[in-house]
């Protein structure tokens, strides 16, 4: 039983923000693969996007592949938290 995995769940996120926050960049890019799945650009009850938890908890793979690939997935980088944060 993993309490964080059920607060990031009711707050919106499934598995592939929790796996951008674990750097999980196997199960990244498995989930990316189906594209009519998952929303690249989609965010939480903050606002925040797959790169805001990738780069939060310094998984640094995901981060990586995520600027290489952003041309492919159409990442958007300018997006902002409820913070006003990128």
């Amino acid at each position: 039983f993993n309490p964080f995995f059920f607060s990031l769940w009711e707050f919106g996120c499934d598995s592939l923000f929790i796996s951008c926050y674990h750097n999980h960049l196997d199960i990244v890019k498995l989930l990316l693969n189906d594209k009519n799945r998952f929303d690249i650009n989609h965010y939480d009850y903050e606002w925040q996007t797959l790169l805001h938890y990738a780069c939060q908890n310094g998984s640094f793979d995901v981060v990586k592949f995520l600027f290489e690939n952003h041309e492919n997935y159409n990442i958007d980088f300018n997006s902002k938290d409820k913070n006003e944060v990128t």
